[in-house]
């Protein structure tokens, strides 16, 4: 089986500044999880996004954008998803909900 390298995620951005100044392991409130990452969802998206954003209701959120916001949060928050969770994934507290779980 061949390796698959984290090369893939070069073309997206770096982590937002926010998660590498405030680490993960240093969040314990659920609701500073979720700004957090509506910080990353706003850095990818190019504008800013409240922790209510989700695709249904952020235009710019399109199927390329989520690929980057999940490529960007599996890399910020250690996650690990399978496509299942990639597609119901697709608002600012779902994936901070996938976060908590993580922790």
């Amino acid at each position: 089986m061949r390796e698959v390298s984290r090369s893939r995620f070069q073309p997206f951005r770096q982590l937002p500044t926010c998660l590498l100044t405030s680490p993960f392991t240093q969040m314990k409130d659920p609701k500073n999880l979720e700004i957090e990452v509506a910080k990353l969802v706003s850095e990818i998206l190019g504008e800013t996004v409240g922790s209510d954003a989700s695709r249904l209701t952020v235009a710019r959120w399109d199927s390329l954008k989520h690929m980057e916001v999940i490529f960007a949060f599996e890399e910020a928050y250690g996650v690990r998803l399978d496509e299942a969770e990639m597609a119901a994934l697709s608002s600012v507290k779902g994936l901070a909900e996938r976060a908590m779980k993580q922790a």
